[in-house]
């Protein structure tokens, strides 16, 4: 089962090279998101601490 549009960046080097467009297929690049990433780990303390200085 897959997905029925495209959503994402088309990674053309691999569609072509995997022979997908025979079988009617596109090979898509995505990102996955997530909220536990080391910038969010830094940046959310940090804003408990200014939060707590300010009150």
């Amino acid at each position: 089962m897959g997905i029925h549009s495209i959503s994402r960046k088309i990674n053309l080097n691999n569609t072509l090279k995997e022979q997908t467009l025979i079988k009617k297929q596109i090979v898509c690049d995505y990102d996955e998101l997530s909220a536990n990433i080391t910038i969010n780990q830094i940046v959310k303390p940090t804003m408990e601490i200014l939060l707590m200085t300010i009150i």
